[in-house]
């Protein structure tokens, strides 16, 4: 089965250059990382078949495996890779068409057991390299392997010790049905659906009629385009209209605030803003301007079919005005929009008080937690709610690395839950 990365290429190539369209074809590399396709394929697409078999799970080629689970194009990487005792050679490629006109490409690959154990065949993928960016948008490029298809074999192949078998692989493409209505409301994916499209999807959802999931389809780590209009706030704050990404970070709920989903701005806005008007962390995050001008302030600014849907929730946070050792956990009321705390990016309280909540595993799946300011501009520092001394905040580096800084001046990138 051809994966939702392929698809993806397949629908970059059609888009012939449309940024705006490009930056939301999100894939996930072998590795479960998130990643965003960059560039125009039209001059490479389709890609030179990857004649070569490869035992290294994460690289490109093609490998066979011994897992069984069902294929989805959600597979990012075979379920279990053979990376010993075999030699493969690929002794045959044949390539066609049949009706209803999906076109595939068949290699035979003659495997001999070279190990002591007889060996299953159960699972054959394909893996290309790809350009891709961690952060949509991004002119910062990353060079990934994708899987972009994995077949699951009817019946295994088994090979003595010192044996050969033929395993014969088909890559064909698979019709995309066309998305369903499901209890009167027509299913739209997070990135291409309308606004129209993504609030009904959002209201059903809340209302338990459909599952974001199961019927919509949505995953952790889709990202969406939007429109922020200009606001000033927090003193030194003067934002202009600007494009933002936010992204689906989990369909956990935060601190029992009723959500379906979470979200994070997936870039920063693009201009500096402020903790504090000096150099303190006295009062903690909950008396801090950012939380109680600046972000009220962006959640104005917001688009309506987000704004509306915001819930009011609580987060977790270090009492500030002292080193951790010092500090307490304080719960933090009426936030619609607020920042993550450390341990949620990074998985850690390295700087922080422990006890400001748990690792969302969107941060950990994505790698670095670099992120830039507006779309496609350069990563600067961005902000935590974790109070660290009695003048810092926590932050993420441009480098995506937990460190610590002045609490006057750096970028913000909120989260909120829907």
């Amino acid at each position: 089965m051809v994966t939702r990365n392929f698809l993806n290429i397949l629908a970059m190539t059609l888009e012939s250059g449309n940024q705006n369209k490009i930056g939301c074809l999100r894939c996930r590399d072998v590795n479960g990382h998130t990643r965003f396709l960059n560039g125009n394929f039209s001059a490479n697409f389709p890609y030179n078949p990857v004649q070569t078999f490869t035992l290294n799970a994460t690289a490109a080629g093609i490998s066979i495996g011994t897992g069984s689970t069902p294929a989805s194009e959600d597979d990012c990487n075979l379920e279990q890779t053979i990376t010993s005792g075999v030699n493969v050679v690929l002794t045959g490629t044949s390539y066609g068409a049949e009706n209803p006109w999906y076109p595939f490409v068949k290699y035979d690959l003659t495997i001999t057991n070279t190990g002591a154990d007889p060996l299953v065949v159960t699972e054959v993928g394909y893996k290309q390299n790809s350009n891709t960016t961690q952060v949509i948008g991004s002119t910062r490029t990353i060079n990934s392997v994708l899987l972009l298809d994995r077949c699951v074999l009817d019946t295994p192949v088994t090979i003595a010790p010192g044996d050969a078998g033929i395993v014969t692989y088909r890559l064909q493409t698979n019709p995309t049905p066309v998305p369903p209505s499901v209890a009167g409301v027509q299913m739209a994916s997070f990135a291409y659906g309308t606004d129209a499209q993504i609030a009904a999807i959002l209201d059903a959802a809340a209302a338990g009629t459909i599952d974001l999931q199961r019927d919509a389809g949505w995953r952790v780590g889709d990202e969406r385009i939007m429109n922020v209009a200009a606001f000033t706030a927090g003193g030194n704050v003067s934002e202009p209209a600007q494009q933002v990404a936010i992204v689906i970070t989990s369909f956990d709920e935060y601190m029992d605030c009723g959500n379906v989903m979470q979200f994070d701005f997936a870039c920063s806005l693009s201009g500096r803003v402020r903790m504090n008007d000096t150099n303190t962390t006295t009062g903690g995050y909950g008396a801090s301007e950012m939380k109680t001008v600046t972000l009220p302030a962006l959640a104005e600014a917001l688009p309506d079919w987000l704004k509306t849907r915001l819930k009011t929730f609580s987060v977790l946070t270090g009492s500030g005005g002292a080193d951790p050792a010092h500090q307490t956990i304080e719960t933090v009321t009426g936030n619609k929009l607020a920042l993550r705390s450390e341990v949620e990016i990074f998985g850690t309280h390295t700087y922080s008080t422990p006890g400001e909540g748990t690792a969302l595993p969107y941060y950990v799946s994505v790698g670095p937690q670099w992120k830039e300011t507006g779309l496609g501009n350069t990563p600067n520092a961005w902000f935590t709610r974790s109070p660290c001394t009695s003048s810092m905040y926590v932050k993420a580096d441009d480098n995506g690395s937990n460190t610590v800084g002045a609490a006057t001046q750096s970028y913000v990138s909120p989260f909120g839950c829907l």
